[in-house]
């Protein structure tokens, strides 16, 4: 299965890690999740933390679950965000 690699995500002690993806649908679905979980810790630096491998693999599964909405119709778009962001910050 062909992997992308998209955009760094940032790490809580500001470096920086890439998300990884399933070429076919972008996300996690059709990809063994040991697989994707083996992936992003071999992207991250030899002297990473343990709590920086768990927020990696959490980073990786949200943005996963993200897009995946979005392909079912199920996001805002930016015009939308700005505009309820705009309300609560009244």
């Amino acid at each position: 299965m062909e992997m992308l690699l998209s955009e760094n995500a940032s790490m809580k002690n500001g470096t920086t890690h890439p998300l990884i993806f399933s070429k076919d649908t972008g996300g996690l679905e059709n990809m063994a999740h040991k697989e994707t979980a083996k992936q992003v810790i071999d992207s991250l630096p030899n002297d990473v933390s343990m709590d920086e491998i768990i927020h990696a693999l959490y980073v990786n599964i949200k943005f996963s679950h993200g897009e995946q909405e979005i392909r079912e119709g199920k996001g805002i778009s930016q015009v939308e965000a700005k505009k309820k962001l705009e309300k609560w910050l009244k």
